[in-house]
C-alpha cells in the first residue's frame, strides 16, 4: 500500500513503525561465510533482543567448516542459550550483554562467549553442576561443548572474573 492511499497520520506512522521492524530484523541477519553458524546466531540475537538483552558478535565464519553442522549447533546453541538464560535472571538495571568473537588465529578456530554473571559456577567430576532448581536434568550444555570441543582435539576453558562469565573454546583448523 502506497504512503499517498493513506488517510490520516497515524496510517502513516503505523507503516512507517512496520517498515523500520522489518528492517531491523533483516540486521539480525548474519553473514559469517558458515551457514549453520549464521543461522544460530541470527535464531540467539532474536531471542535475546526480545528479553531486553544485548547481543554484540563479530564473527568469521571462514574455517568451521571442518566442525560438523550438528557439532557447531551445540557449541554455539548450548553456549548462548547458558548466556541468555543467565542474563535474564538479573535486573533489568544490570548490563543485559553478550559479547562474542568468533574468527580464526594461527590456524585456531576460537570462539569466546562473555557475559555478566551473578552466581558462582561449580564442577564435581569433571561435571557442572547445574544452578537450576532440578540439577540432576540440566548442566549438560557446558559439558557437550567440551565433548565436542574434545572430540576435535581442541580445548575449553571457562573464567569468572570481575562478575564476568567468560567461556573460550579452541578448535585446530
Amino acid at each position: 500500500r502506497s504512503v499517498d492511499s493513506m488517510k490520516t497520520i497515524e496510517e502513516i506512522k503505523l507503516t512507517i513503525k512496520s517498515l523500520e521492524n522489518e528492517i531491523q530484523n533483516y540486521e539480525l541477519i548474519f553473514n559469517t561465510g558458515n551457514k549453520t553458524l549464521d543461522v544460530i546466531l541470527s535464531d540467539r540475537v532474536q531471542e535475546a533482543k526480545e528479553k531486553n538483552i544485548t547481543m554484540h558478535v563479530h564473527a568469521d565464519g571462514q574455517g568451521w567448516e571442518v566442525v560438523s553442522d550438528i557439532d557447531i549447533a551445540t557449541i554455539f546453541g548450548n553456549a548462548l542459550d547458558n548466556a541468555i538464560e543467565s542474563l535474564e535472571k538479573s535486573s533489568p538495571t544490570e548490563s543485559r550483554l553478550i559479547d562474542v568473537r568468533i574468527g580464526k588465529v594461527n590456524e585456531m578456530l576460537i570462539a569466546r562467549f562473555e557475559n555478566k554473571f551473578f552466581h558462582k559456577i561449580e564442577k564435581s567430576q569433571s561435571k557442572f553442576l547445574s544452578t537450576k532448581k532440578d540439577p540432576e536434568n540440566h548442566g549438560f550444555g557446558l559439558q557437550s561443548i567440551e565433548m565436542i570441543v574434545q572430540k576435535y582435539k581442541g580445548e575449553m576453558d571457562i573464567k569468572t572474573e570481575n562478575g564476568s562469565f567468560i567461556l573460550t573454546t579452541i578448535i585446530p583448523a
